[in-house]
C-alpha cells in the first residue's frame, strides 16, 4: 500500500472552510520552505524504507516529516508540536494541508514510533532535504540547526545528549478529617496505577495541613512526554481522577502542571 500523498481529503464541508493559501502570508519563511522542499523525493525516499518487517505507512509522509522538522527547529515535545499544529496555519501549510484544520492530525505517540521506523538513515534523509532547502532560500538561519542532529531525531534526546525527563505535578485538597484516609487511598490505589505504566521513573506523594484542609501534591517523573500520554491520555495536562476522589476531595482541579527537567544534581 503506497503512503498517502496528502493529509487532505476532499469533502463537501471543505466549501465552508478557509483555504490556507487565502489566509497566509506567502512571504513567510515556512511557506517558502514548503515550496522549496522536494516532497516527491521525500515520498520516494521514505516509501523505500517501509517493508513488511517494519510496517507500511498509513499517515502522510509529508505530514510526519514536517512535524519532525518543526519539533526540532522549535525545540518542542511531540505533544506540543502536534497541538501547536492545530493553531498554526503555516505549520499546516508546510505539511501539505489545503484547508485549515481544527483537530490534531495524529496522536503524539505516533511521532516516536515513526522515528524508530525510519532509523538513522531516514533521519539523515529528512535533515538533508528540509535543512538544505531552508538554508538555500534563507527561510531559516544556520544557528537554528546547532542543536539538531541525527541522534536527537532517532533517539529523542535533548541537546546535551541526555533523555528528557518530564515532571508532572498534581494538587488536591481534602478536609482535615479525611487526610489519613486519602493518604492511604493514594498509596493503595493511585500508586499501583501509576507504577503500572511504562516510563514512570519516580513518584512522590507530598502532604501538608493547615487549619481546615490537607493539601496533597503528587509529583511524578517520566522518561518522555509519550509515557505521560500513555498514562493520562491525549491531553496529559488534564488531571486524572478515580471514583473514590468524589467523596474524598474538596474539589477536583482540572489540570496538572507539566515541566521539563533541565538540570539535577
Amino acid at each position: 500500500m503506497k503512503p498517502k500523498q496528502s493529509v487532505h481529503k476532499s469533502k463537501q464541508r471543505d466549501l465552508f472552510r478557509p483555504e490556507l493559501t487565502k489566509i497566509i502570508d506567502h512571504g513567510h519563511g515556512l511557506v517558502k520552505l514548503a515550496k522549496a522542499v522536494d516532497w516527491n523525493r521525500i515520498d520516494a525516499e521514505f516509501t523505500e524504507r517501509y517493508c513488511p518487517g517494519n510496517g507500511r505507512p498509513t499517515i502522510s509522509i509529508r505530514l510526519m516529516v514536517s512535524l519532525q522538522y518543526l519539533k526540532y527547529i522549535y525545540n518542542l515535545s511531540d505533544h506540543d508540536v502536534v497541538y501547536g499544529w492545530v493553531e498554526n496555519p503555516y505549520w499546516q501549510y508546510l505539511s501539505g494541508v489545503q484547508f485549515f484544520e481544527h483537530d490534531p492530525p495524529i496522536n503524539p505517540s505516533s511521532m516516536s514510533r515513526w522515528r524508530k521506523r525510519i532509523g538513522e538513515a531516514g533521519a539523515e534523509a529528512l535533515l538533508k532535504e528540509t535543512v538544505a532547502a531552508g538554508l538555500t532560500i534563507k527561510a531559516v538561519k544556520p544557528h537554528s540547526f546547532k542543536r539538531v542532529n541525527v541522534d536527537t531525531i532517532v533517539k529523542g534526546k535533548d541537546q546535551q545528549g541526555g533523555a528528557k525527563t518530564i515532571v508532572r505535578l498534581w494538587h488536591g485538597r481534602t478536609h482535615i478529617s479525611q487526610a489519613d484516609a486519602y493518604a492511604e487511598f493514594m498509596k493503595e490505589r493511585a500508586a499501583p496505577d501509576y507504577s503500572s505504566t511504562d516510563g514512570l521513573k519516580k513518584l512522590y506523594f507530598l502532604r501538608r495541613t493547615d487549619e481546615d484542609a490537607a493539601h496533597f501534591l503528587l509529583v511524578t517523573l517520566w522518561d518522555s512526554m509519550d509515557s505521560v500520554i500513555k498514562f493520562a491520555g491525549e491531553h496529559p495536562e488534564k488531571a486524572k481522577y478515580y471514583p473514590e476522589d468524589d467523596s474524598l476531595l474538596l474539589e477536583k482541579e482540572e489540570t496538572s502542571a507539566l515541566y521539563e527537567l533541565f538540570f539535577e544534581k
